[in-house]
């Protein structure tokens, strides 16, 4: 039994679920409920799975996980986890014709008439000498088994002694209805089992999901509306232990309060006098009063190149009775104050064009000669 188009639904335009996490609808409708039914009849160590893909590529992997870990596929319908088999070719010495032959397969279902060509008369290895002897069936299905007509083939490409054993189908219970008809030997004895199920039936199937899909997370944790009334877990901080660096200094009266229902309500404190609260907070200081007249000892202005500034002294005196000198640095002076006005532009006149002319100041001659 092949794998893509066959237990899935590939090319089926009614399928809504996701491409890329293939969930338990990705499967052809009664796919997993008539293998079942083929394992019952046939032995679960005769049924095989073997399909064309290239082993440990990305489509293998998601075969194998939607097999094994979405639908869990052996358990479903009994076929053993070692019956699975992955060819890398469809003939050749690597393809589906020599496999079939080494594990000695008679009844085969695929959708692609290449590949039951390749079962018939492949020259590196094929099962025709096995169908004949046991009357076994090459079963074409239909891409995606959601139609209700058989796959189009050109019967010309086929030839007369393999005609007799090719059939096509619509889908799975077109196969069962095959095998039923075509069944000879101990086999026989159990076709009453090859009943495809009702739609009903297939109806009901609870849908599975890939378990680290999103749906499947989503099912097992509830959004945050549906979890009602939870509290919110504390992280330890790891700086917890200096001391109060992790949490704020705790308030007796904080402005932060909850209700009885645990809602968050905001509780106002009264007005206070900021400035007078300050004040009382401040311990008492001695204020300095003068007990004699400020006396102040200005300094001699003397030019720039000595670079003496002028010093106000005032003395004050403590209740203690302990004297205290201030020094005031009054602000420094330009280097180019003593120049008079010197640095303001000079005025400017106009000649009897009216054009502008320079009128020169004389020059000062306190600043010594040029």
């Amino acid at each position: 039994i092949d794998i893509g188009g066959v237990l899935t639904r590939e090319g089926d335009p009614a399928y809504r679920g996701s491409l890329d996490e293939w969930d338990s609808t990705w499967e052809a409708t009664g796919a997993f409920d008539a293998i079942t039914k083929i394992v019952q009849v046939f032995g679960p160590e005769n049924v095989f799975i073997v399909s064309k893909v290239r082993p440990g590529g990305n489509m293998h992997r998601r075969m194998e996980q939607w097999l094994h870990e979405t639908v869990d596929f052996c358990k479903e319908t009994g076929v053993r986890k070692e019956n699975i088999n992955f060819v890398r070719f469809v003939d050749g010495p690597e393809g589906k014709g020599a496999a079939s032959a080494l594990l000695g397969l008679s009844y085969f279902v695929d959708d692609r008439i290449d590949v039951l060509r390749s079962l018939w008369e492949d020259s590196a290895g094929n099962v025709k000498n096995l169908i004949e002897r046991h009357q076994g069936l090459l079963i074409h299905f239909a891409k995606g088994g959601y139609g209700s007509a058989p796959p189009h083939v050109d019967y010309g490409s086929i030839g007369p002694s393999m005609r007799r054993f090719y059939h096509g189908v619509p889908n799975w219970a077109g196969v069962l209805a095959q095998l039923n008809a075509g069944l000879s030997g101990p086999p026989a004895a159990k076709k009453h089992l090859l009943v495809p199920a009702s739609a009903e039936e297939l109806r009901n199937k609870p849908v599975r999901y890939p378990p680290n899909s999103s749906v499947a997370r989503a099912q097992r944790e509830l959004p945050p509306w549906a979890r009602g009334q939870t509290q919110m877990r504390v992280v330890q901080s790891p700086t917890a232990w200096r001391a109060t660096s992790a949490q704020a200094p705790a308030r007796d009266n904080a402005a932060l309060q909850r209700t009885d229902g645990g809602r968050p309500k905001l509780v106002l404190k009264p007005r206070t006098d900021k400035a007078a609260e300050d004040a009382a907070q401040q311990p008492p200081q001695h204020q300095l009063r003068p007990t004699s007249p400020t006396v102040a000892f200005p300094a001699r202005v003397l030019s720039p190149s000595a670079g003496v500034r002028r010093v106000s002294l005032t003395t004050l005196t403590s209740p203690t009775g302990v004297r205290q000198v201030t020094l005031r640095q009054p602000q420094v002076t330009s280097p180019t104050a003593l120049r008079g006005h010197s640095a303001q532009p000079a005025a400017v006149a106009t000649e009897a064009g009216s054009r502008p002319r320079l009128n020169l100041k004389p020059r000062d001659p306190r600043l010594g000669p040029v």
